[in-house]
């Protein structure tokens, strides 16, 4: 099996595959060959799966959308009269051009998002806020996958654009958690107690936003 090699200053070997399917291997620096090459084999049943998750993944990226997920509903896709890319919150339905490949459909669905995070965010921190007697600085969408939101120690607040797909109890978890962070800046026992004590159907909320993110990986969103 073809891998490649890079030597760090650590204290223990380490595999991951690349989306691409390369296999790198992390290795400290006076790591024999030979132990790598154990190393390696001993994964080697981990590695095809890794393999066959990341293909199985670009090929759900590369379909054409059927549907996408909008505040914890499923809307159907249907193609643009007049060639516009919209979310229509009344009809429930996105309309994206027939030409658009999956790449395009997906980047455009993103725009939708972030305008629609734009319009729906801000006045929901700031309800929030009130009700639980907190100051915040800016608001500000990104287009994170790896995080719903962050708070920094000046009190802006960070949101992915991608929180526009879980449902509105689910977008309120997530900002009363950042905004909790104005008065823990971590993630501590009392935090957490904080976290609980304000959010509503805690344990339903973080259950949803966890499947989402795995539901995101697996259809090719990230």
């Amino acid at each position: 099996m073809d891998y490649t090699v890079v030597r760090q200053s650590r204290k223990s070997v380490s595999i991951r595959v690349l989306d691409d399917g390369r296999v790198e291997v992390r290795a400290p620096l006076r790591c024999p060959e030979q132990d790598i090459s154990r190393f390696v084999q001993a994964q080697s049943d981990w590695i095809a799966r890794r393999r066959q998750e990341l293909s199985q993944r670009r090929e759900r990226a590369q379909r054409a959308l059927e549907f996408v997920r909008v505040q914890g509903e499923s809307y159907p896709v249907s193609p643009s009269p007049d060639g516009r890319v919209r979310i229509d919150l009344r009809e429930k339905r996105a309309y994206l051009p027939q030409s658009a490949t999956a790449e395009q459909q997906r980047a455009a669905i993103a725009g939708c998002y972030r305008t629609l995070a734009q319009n729906v965010l801000p006045d929901r921190v700031q309800q929030i806020a009130q009700r639980l007697g907190l100051t915040y600085g800016r608001v500000r969408i990104n287009s994170a996958h790896g995080r719903w939101g962050s708070c920094s120690s000046q009190g802006n607040l960070n949101f992915s654009l991608y929180l526009m797909m879980a449902s509105p109890k689910a977008v309120d978890a997530v900002v009363i958690h950042e905004l909790l962070h104005r008065v823990q800046l971590n993630h501590s026992p009392e935090f957490r107690r904080l976290e609980r004590q304000h959010t509503p159907d805690y344990e339903a909320c973080r259950r949803e936003l966890d499947e989402l993110a795995l539901w995101m990986r697996r259809e090719g969103w990230v």
